[in-house]
């Protein structure tokens, strides 16, 4: 049970973590933001609410993990290739 809540929770705490570290450049570029939210909303909405169908809730928290891992891609390699 508790590896399965840390399994759980690492993403999210890793994002917490990297918006902490990068807010300052981040608050000029608010897509990424809200890409970052949106891949948590849909994270925590495959834990909590597809809790019948463990296929479908899996795919769900899946889906916002690739959208967080998206949204790190873009800031980190287009974002910053763009200020140099």
């Amino acid at each position: 049970m508790v590896l399965k809540a840390m399994f759980w929770l690492l993403p999210f705490v890793i994002l917490l973590y990297y918006l902490w570290a990068h807010w300052p450049s981040l608050k000029n570029k608010p897509l990424i933001p809200a890409i970052y939210f949106g891949g948590i909303i849909l994270w925590i909405s495959g834990i909590f609410f597809f809790t019948d169908d463990v296929k479908l809730g899996a795919l769900v928290r899946a889906c916002g993990i690739v959208v967080i891992f998206v949204g790190v891609c873009i800031d980190s390699f287009i974002y910053r290739n763009k200020s140099s």
